[in-house]
């Protein structure tokens, strides 16, 4: 009895222990594998959809690059809708201070992260769409599509030359 309960044990054990590969392997929904998206004309529209939506977020141009954080390194607003003065004077003077605000390096930091999330999305359409041309229905799509990603490329890198580059009149030699 002992012996045919150590056999069972082990045969129980074996099978539990083995298990397939792909057992395990879960996508996401929200998530696609490049190599599937850009498989049809309709991934394009979605990769490039879904990076006006990013854009759209409050991270980027839904509010920091649209009313706020822009806005009140400029000046624009004072009183207690917009914020304190000690708010205002943070978003200007303290990012690079040694007693940095936590809030504002955050808020920097996720419009320069975000919009450079942005523009590897944008290289990845780029990176794919020459060689995927033949996906497209007709030509005018495919130009429409790479030429959205082209102009939003450029227009991420200029904004953030914008706000941080240096000023032409200061380092036009740089």
């Amino acid at each position: 009895m002992k012996k045919i309960y150590s056999i069972l044990t082990i045969a129980v054990a074996a099978v539990i222990m083995t298990s397939c590969n792909d057992y395990l392997d879960v996508k996401p929904t929200n998530q696609l594998d490049q190599s599937e998206l850009f498989k049809t004309e309709d991934g394009y529209e979605d990769a490039l959809t879904g990076v006006y939506s990013n854009m759209a977020g409050t991270a980027l141009y839904g509010k920091e690059l649209t009313w706020r954080m822009l806005d009140l390194l400029g000046g624009y607003y004072y009183g207690p809708i917009y914020g304190t003065n000690s708010e205002i004077n943070e978003y200007r003077y303290k990012h690079k201070d040694s007693n940095r605000s936590e809030t504002v390096i955050g808020i920097v930091d996720n419009v320069w992260s975000g919009m450079y999330a942005q523009i590897a999305n944008l290289n990845e359409i780029l990176s794919t769409i020459d060689a995927n041309k033949g996906v497209f229905t007709t030509t005018d799509h495919y130009n429409i599509i790479k030429g959205e990603a082209l102009g939003l490329r450029a227009f991420l890198h200029l904004d953030l030359l914008r706000m941080f580059g240096k000023a032409y009149s200061v380092g036009k030699d740089s």
